[in-house]
């Protein structure tokens, strides 16, 4: 596109200027401004650095000789050589404002001050241009006048609200959508199930495609991140949708779809913070950022929408409480009152006056009815609860006295509801009246009859107290007697045992069948031998103080491993040891039963030509952890699951695996100790889990 020519004159007329000029242009170069000579065409002739930095430039040959026309956005060329031809000539007064384009493409505005020069005829050869930079401020300038067309359409939107009772949604949503530049507008409603979304209403540009019925019964699930944050009131802002972290990939699916590029969502809630909707901004052709100032005026708007909402959904509830007030009144013995806070008028139906043992005709409807007849005990609490019901909006039913025709007093039941104006002032309050005398005496007499059972109770549990008491004294004996009896047997038992090994030194010529006597009596006497240390060590358990501190499995893990690698060199173990977390226990009882369960793990993989046990932590939760064994070994049936932990009791015969039998009886009594659990996973030929939980440190 050609620039608009200015009236040309003969290049001589510039190059005759005088020495003052050229000394001039040197001072042009030197100057801290952004200065430039152009001619009476608009051929800058001489530039100063900060000029050629304004427009983007390094090197002076780059724009020498250049039109300054040239450098304008083409729109603006031919308004600026005319602009700029009338200031030479003195028709214009004041300085020039135009947008430029730079050499790296960008735009920006400068602010011309020329002044014009002469040849030493008085002729008009060119001029020199004091050039500003006024981006900032033409921006600012820019972004005032957006935010106060803003701000009137907002405050059009609110007259609307103000002056109608059935407001136009789809007018309010189109107003918004222009004033901001977005493609659609869009209005979404919560359903009573609190989960699907409906699109209500839109608004949609003349060149984006309607998507209401394309968003119906919209399950908020696929976006629950996004519900959750309106649900807490906060802005929704996705600036570019094509930059949605993986996490994202459902919403940026779901926006991607609808050909949403960037999108802005203002909560709708009520006056109590429950969530009804959402009023959405889309913009399909481009990212954009939504500044505060943008937000906070469409954020009234939302609130003018849900006001409108709660208006309507006040005055159907209003509709609603008459007609059940109409229905109640006709068909129920309760008593019926209704009060206005503004003028005192008061309503007493038949059945309140009734219940107070009058006709309808005996007692006026008026308030001064029930409060001269309150007990004077009463009075407070009464007026308390009604305070607070119309202040806080909290439920109302209260109990109070109220004396009757025959001068007694009745203990009665009272429902109310209040009713507020626009401005949250109370105007109105009903209710019912219920005689609720002989549930009074029931419940007291019920009450009689709690009270005597909790003394039995109580009784009953001291007696229990005595007898868990005995228990516990006649089961601290058995452990005694096991450990005195097992200690005892420990002596001849080794007797036995020494008085055979002498024997086969003294009859080294017995027979075979002596000699087969012989070793099973040995045998017997070092299986009792072994059972009798696990009684003992079994009796220690329950009789030893447990001194709680923080353990670390981890540590305690390795030590107990390092023992039980020494004696298993000639197998082939894969140990999977995982990070374990610290525990509250007694080190040395924790130590027993690692080793317990580890012994377990290497016994029963034996069979394996390759053995894996695996010991890592499960889960973590805030009082406890719960950390397992694992190993490939023989297994069991589950159905025996609930007997392994007995004392003596075996699901191998020990001909093929030695033990007491007491070993895992022994965890459990020391995990139960510490006030955790233990229980077993397994399944035949495939290996068995020990689950162990146990309290975190306090």
């Amino acid at each position: 596109m050609h620039h608009q020519q200015m009236p040309a004159v003969s290049k001589p007329a510039y190059e005759q200027q005088t020495d003052a000029l050229r000394h001039l242009a040197t001072a042009i170069r030197l100057s801290g401004e952004s200065v430039l000579v152009i001619d009476i065409d608009g051929t800058i002739r001489d530039i100063n650095d900060a000029a050629l930095a304004f427009f983007g430039h390094r090197n002076l040959d780059d724009i020498l000789r250049k039109n300054l026309a040239d450098l304008l956005l083409p729109e603006d060329r031919a308004r600026a050589s005319a602009n700029i031809h009338k200031r030479l000539a003195g028709e214009l007064i004041g300085n020039l404002e135009f947008e430029f384009v730079l050499a790296t493409g960008e735009q920006r505005w400068g602010e011309l001050n020329p002044t014009i020069l002469n040849n030493v005829d008085g002729q008009a050869v060119g001029s020199i241009i004091v050039l500003r930079d006024i981006t900032t401020r033409r921006h600012s300038e820019a972004q005032l006048r957006y935010h106060i067309r803003i701000e009137e359409a907002v405050a059009e939107v609110s007259r609307i609200f103000a002056t109608t009772i059935e407001p136009d949604f789809q007018w309010v949503l189109s107003i918004l959508g222009k004033v901001i530049g977005v493609n659609r507008t869009c209005i979404f409603r919560l359903r009573d199930d609190d989960r699907t979304f409906d699109n209500t209403q839109e608004w949609c540009d003349e060149h984006t495609p309607r998507s209401i019925a394309r968003l119906q019964g919209m399950d908020s699930f696929r976006i629950q991140d996004v519900i959750d944050r309106l649900r807490r009131g906060e802005t929704f802002v996705i600036p570019d949708v094509n930059v949605l972290p993986d996490e994202a990939r459902t919403l940026k699916k779901y926006t991607k779809n609808l050909g949403i590029r960037a999108l802005l969502g203002i909560p709708l809630r009520f006056a109590d913070g429950t969530l009804t909707g959402a009023m959405g901004f889309e913009d399909t052709e481009r990212r954009r950022e939504w500044s505060v100032e943008e937000v906070r005026p469409l954020r009234m708007a939302g609130e003018m929408i849900v006001n409108a909402w709660e208006r309507k959904r006040t005055e159907e509830a209003l509709r609603r409480s008459q007609e059940r007030f109409t229905l109640i009144a006709q068909g129920t013995n309760d008593g019926l009152w209704d009060r206005d806070l503004i003028t005192n008028e008061t309503f007493l139906s038949p059945a309140y006056k009734e219940q107070l043992g009058y006709k309808d005709h005996e007692l006026g409807n008026e308030f001064t009815t029930f409060e001269s007849r309150l007990h004077p005990e009463d009075h407070i609490q009464v007026r308390e609860a009604v305070q607070e019901h119309l202040q806080y909006r909290t439920p109302f039913r209260t109990e109070f006295r109220l004396r009757i025709k025959s001068g007694e007093y009745r203990w009665f039941e009272s429902y109310g509801q209040g009713l507020w104006d626009e401005a949250g002032q109370p105007i109105r309050m009903a209710g019912s009246l219920r005689d609720i005398t002989a549930r009074k005496e029931a419940n007291a007499h019920l009450e009689r009859q709690v009270n005597e059972r909790t003394a039995e109770l109580a009784r009953t549990n001291a007696i229990l107290a005595t007898h868990v008491h005995e228990l516990k004294a006649v089961n601290q004996e058995l452990e005694s007697l096991t450990y005195t009896i097992a200690h005892d047997l420990r002596a001849p038992v080794r007797h036995v045992h020494g008085f055979v090994s002498l024997l086969k030194k003294r009859l080294p010529d017995v027979d075979a069948k002596g000699k087969h006597y012989l070793t099973v009596i040995t045998d017997a006497v070092k299986q009792m031998g072994e059972q009798i240390d696990a009684l003992l060590t079994f009796a220690w358990t329950g009789r030893r103080e447990i001194q709680p501190t923080r353990v670390a499995l981890d540590r305690l893990v390795r030590q107990v491993l390092q023992e039980e690698k020494r004696g298993t060199a000639d197998r082939d173990i894969m140990w999977d040891i995982g990070p374990l977390p610290d525990v509250q226990g007694d080190p040395t009882m924790l130590r027993l039963v690692l080793t317990h369960l580890i012994d377990n793990a290497i016994k029963y993989t034996r069979s394996r030509p390759s053995a894996r046990i695996t010991i890592k932590c499960d889960t973590v939760t805030a009082h406890e952890a719960v950390w397992f064994i694992r190993d490939n070994g023989i297994g069991f049936d589950m159905r025996y699951a609930h007997t392994i932990f007995d004392v003596f009791h075996r699901l191998h015969h020990t001909e093929e695996f030695e033990g007491a039998g007491i070993g895992l009886a022994l965890v459990r009594r020391i995990i139960q100790r510490h006030g955790g659990r233990i229980w077993v996973d397994a399944a035949v030929e495939q290996g068995a889990t020990f689950y162990v939980a146990l309290p975190l440190p306090t």
